[in-house]
């Protein structure tokens, strides 16, 4: 099954390292609980790091533009919650929804 990221924003829970943390967390989890989905999906964990960062990109430059405050905190929990996620409650989608919560106003996808 192919997981199509819709990332709604970005271990540092600070802005400018979000979106890095937020995609080694996910792609690592993604890679250790399905292998073989994985691997039809990106050719390599760096390949999906980077397709997550490059749409946490676009993203955070949405919520800059919209001048969306970011709150820490919020962050931290989405950080804790992707690293937490077991194999069987792991939905990637969710998840980065869930992320996007940590700037005040909601970013769509383009």
């Amino acid at each position: 099954m192919k997981v199509r990221l819709l990332v709604l924003l970005a271990g540092c829970a600070t802005e400018p390292y979000f979106g890095e943390s937020v995609a080694e967390a996910l792609c690592g989890r993604l890679a250790a609980c399905d292998e073989a989905a994985f691997a039809l999906d990106w050719t390599s964990p760096p390949a999906c790091r980077t397709s997550v960062r490059s749409s946490m990109a676009f993203y955070d430059a949405e919520a800059a533009g919209r001048r969306c405050p970011f709150d820490p905190t919020i962050a931290a929990a989405c950080l804790d919650r992707v690293r937490g996620s077991t194999c069987d409650d792991l939905d990637a989608a969710e998840l980065l929804a869930a992320c996007g919560s940590a700037w005040g106003c909601p970013v769509l996808p383009e």
